[in-house]
């Protein structure tokens, strides 16, 4: 075994005891953090995992302090050439008392008989090389690089699967997508355009790219309701806002190098679930109602036909490991959701860097003795003086040694021996080579320059801007038990609107632990009142211990039981009153009607949600959807002719979801009617795609299909020429059949009829562009942009539009419709 081999087996078995200092430090660090927020274990992970992958750069890159731990597995070149050591290898042992065994083998041939020792060293004859021991080490450095290829080519695999299904997905161009993922975007303050795309392999969603990221939509989310389609695009849309591709990445390539260590395969596994639970902070956080989310993910998980195994590097919002422990999390109201890495993420991660720079810094190998001279060997040359004579013994001295492994070369035939080789002064032997590679190692005698830049981790905590923040603060107030401290950063969050139940119930539990019980008591019923569930808590949160003892637990601990059975009404309440409050703040838009709706909906509050969804439309917010959900509460009510009315107006309007129409069971009692087939059968018609099944989708061409599509569409506006959505289906199918001519007619006939006003002249625009008509193509556009098209995302991604982007004009509509982005987002907040 050559020095090289041997050095490149000292480096690794080096780096593979440094990784594990490394890992062992982020593994304590997240064990300590198992209360903080998932974002702040994530950050940590990953930092850990990173730390460890630069591990070699940093080993060969710093200077060099030495701590001896291990001996040297390097044998000392001065008994490795020596004739001495071939004779007597005791004696060599005792010269190098620091070479193994099993290495000073490797570089000592079989002990010759000395009674023809002088034979044996005058000329070789060609006896069979004797066998040497199995090469261990060498054989694990094999094995640790073979494994590393199988861990990169399993990732290999995943990327290569990634951009397949990327090639064959379809863009989605629904406008309903579209709106709820420009206003995910918005809530998330995402700055990023993001891709919608559809493919049969998704069987949920996910999300993979850095720089210009793709969401998938699986073929399922067509029969999704609005809720669950805004949820999960806020779930991959804060995996975007997070950097959790990259983060995926390191963490694989991690595993990777280090594929044998168990800790290493613990912390990536914990990395990829932080990474899914930061996300549900996240939504959670934008507004989403933990038990609303919670109700999806569940509902969603029990769709799978089978577990969906992660694909990397993507992201995915359902995933079958640890889902029980993520429900929990996301109905837990003292779980911590805070996003941003707090002081005590920053001190772990310091610590980690620190940890990583100090052991890459050490040199673990015992230094090296003198080596010894060749004259040096007293005792081996008496071993042979005693049997050998004087002329061998001299002969031997002269004999030469050439082989890394202490073997004679065998000469050229048993008649005339090789000529030997003049023997290499001590002077001139090679000094042992340093560790690898050699010409990183600093000077014997230079000082390591300490790895100055570290700066102490300040104390100070940020100023919580939100309630949010507030809330969160609350939370490691509380958890540092400072109580006082927390109470008032509790009744802040409560004081900005946000959270009140879970805050009042926590606010409980500080004022339990002061032994305050009136207080304790007196907040329990404002968490009542705000339509926080005691029933889960009362009789099992240490924190309230204290007030198991006070005459008034009992009467409590009952009141929590009837609370249960009363949630359902205390949440109509509660929504009612929210409804109300909206009223008579009277917003200037739309979207607020409609996201109540959907709560008092749930709430069985049909009259409510009627009117809401009405205010909703009159505001000209998502009007087609808001017809639907109408429909929804007006069948729920028992007005089957106003539902009727709001279901054909839906469809008149865009509604696009005829499958979701056939099995909502909340128009169960439509069903029945002669007019809910007339309807379902007319959204069959309308429903704007290629034509076909996508199982034969593959067989033909896009353009091709959308052609096939557009003779249904026209056939059906000859049927119905007073229909505005059959001549704008008309149109979009002729524009993506490359035929914008006929596109540029359909379109007008349904802007005529007064069809979704501001969408059809942004396609208008899009159908000149295409025509090479600039300047009618920007006439439409800013007319477009004037009646309230505000998709800055679909100008900036619309190959449509690729004719205009060159003119000045261009960045003046980009402009206007980054400045209604803004306006719509402040008339949010």
């Amino acid at each position: 075994m050559n020095d090289l081999l041997i050095s490149a087996i000292q480096f690794a078995l080096e780096l593979g005891l440094k990784a594990t200092a490394i890992f062992l430090v982020t593994g304590a660090a997240l064990l300590l953090l198992h209360r903080a927020s998932a974002a702040t274990r994530h950050f940590v992970g990953v930092f850990g995992l990173a730390a460890a992958l630069i591990l070699p750069v940093l080993s060969l890159a710093l200077p060099r302090v030495a701590v001896p731990l291990l001996p040297d597995l390097r044998p000392q070149a001065g008994l490795a050439a020596s004739p001495a050591a071939d004779l007597a290898p005791s004696a060599a042992r005792e010269a190098a008392p620091h070479i193994s065994r099993r290495l000073l083998a490797l570089s000592v041939p079989e002990k010759p008989d000395l009674s023809t020792a002088g034979d044996v060293l005058d000329r070789t004859p060609a006896p069979a090389v004797p066998a040497t021991p199995v090469p261990w080490f060498a054989i694990a450095l094999g094995l640790w690089a073979a494994g590393s290829l199988a861990v990169v080519a399993r990732l290999a695999v995943g990327w290569a699967r990634v951009r397949r299904i990327a090639r064959q997905a379809t863009p989605i161009h629904d406008a309903d997508w579209i709106e709820e993922r420009d206003r995910a975007a918005r809530r998330l303050a995402l700055g990023r355009h993001v891709d919608l795309m559809e493919s049969e392999e998704v069987p949920v969603a996910m999300t993979s790219g850095l720089r210009r990221p793709l969401l998938f939509i699986g073929r399922v989310a067509r029969l999704w309701e609005v809720e669950r389609r805004r949820i999960v695009l806020l779930h991959e849309l804060a995996h975007v806002r997070r950097g959790d591709w990259i983060a995926l990445i390191l963490a694989e390539l991690a595993v990777a190098l280090y594929w044998f260590h168990p800790v290493a395969w613990w912390i990536g596994r914990r990395v990829r679930r932080d990474a899914e639970t930061a996300c549900d902070d996240l939504v959670i956080s934008s507004g989403t109602k933990p038990s609303v989310y919670a109700g999806h993910l569940l509902g969603i998980f029990r769709s799978l036909a089978s577990p969906s195994h992660p694909v990397a590097p993507a992201l995915a919002i359902a995933r079958p490991h640890h889902f029980e422990e993520r429900l929990r999390a996301i109905l837990d109201p003292r779980s911590a959701r805070e996003q941003k890495a707090g002081h005590r993420a920053t001190f772990y991660a310091a610590g980690l860097l620190t940890a990583a720079v100090a052991v890459a810094a050490v040199e673990p190998w015992t230094p090296r003795g003198p080596e010894p001279a060749l004259d040096e060997t007293p005792s081996a040359v008496a071993a042979v003086s005693s049997e050998v004579s004087s002329e061998k013994q001299e002969a031997a001295l002269a004999s030469p040694e050439t082989s890394s492994c202490g073997l004679t070369p065998v000469a050229a035939s048993a008649d005339e021996p090789a000529e030997p080789e003049e023997v290499p002064s001590p002077s001139s032997l090679p000094e042992p080579s340093g560790s690898f590679p050699a010409i990183w190692k600093a000077a014997p005698d230079a000082t390591p320059e300490p790895a100055g830049g570290f700066v102490k981790a300040s104390n100070g905590r940020r100023k919580p801007r939100d309630a949010d923040d507030w809330y969160g603060r609350g939370y490691e107030l509380h958890q540092d038990e400072r109580y006082r401290e927390a109470i008032a950063a509790f009744e802040k969050s409560i004081d900005l609107g946000r959270k009140e139940g879970p805050a009042s119930y926590n606010i409980a539990c500080g004022y339990a632990l002061l032994n305050e019980p009136d207080q304790a008591f007196e907040w329990l019923k404002r968490a009542m009142d705000a339509g926080f569930d005691l029933s889960g808590y009362l009789g099992h949160d240490d924190d309230l211990d204290s007030l198991e003892s006070d005459p008034r637990w009992p009467e409590w601990k009952r009141l929590a039981r009837q609370s249960e059975s009363k949630s359902k009404e205390r949440e109509a309440r509660a929504v009612a009153t929210r409804y109300e409050r909206l009223v008579a703040k009277k917003p200037a838009g739309g979207e607020a009607f409609f996201d109540i709706g959907i709560e008092l909906l749930r709430a069985d509050r049909y009259d409510l949600a009627a009117r809401a969804y009405q205010t909703a439309i009159e505001r000209g917010y998502r009007t087609a959807t808001a017809l639907y959900n109408q429909a929804c509460a007006l069948a729920l009510a028992g007005d089957a002719n106003g539902a009727f009315d709001r279901l054909e107006r839906a469809l008149d309007g865009g509604f696009d979801q005829p499958d979701t129409m056939r099995k909502d069971d909340d128009l169960d009692s439509l069903h029945g009617d002669p007019r809910f087939a007339t309807l379902l059968k007319e959204a069959r018609e309308l429903s704007l795609n290629e034509g076909g099944g996508w199982w034969d989708k593959g067989s033909r061409s896009k353009r091709t299909r959308w052609r096939e599509a557009s003779g249904h569409y026209e056939a059906y506006a000859a049927k119905h020429p007073q229909k505005g959505r059959a001549w704008f289906n008309l149109g979009y199918a002729s524009l993506a059949g490359d035929r914008p001519e006929r596109a540029a007619e359909a379109f007008r006939k349904a802007l005529d009829l007064g069809y979704r006003k501001p969408t059809t002249m942004y396609n208008l625009a899009c159908t000149y562009s295409r025509l090479d008509q600039v300047d009618t193509a920007f006439d439409w556009l800013f007319k477009a942009l004037d009646a309230g098209f505000d998709s800055r995302w679909a100008l900036r991604g619309d190959e449509d539009l690729d004719n205009l982007r060159g003119d000045p004009r261009y960045r003046k509509a980009l402009q206007i419709a980054r400045a209604k982005d803004r306006d719509d987002h402040d008339n949010e907040d």
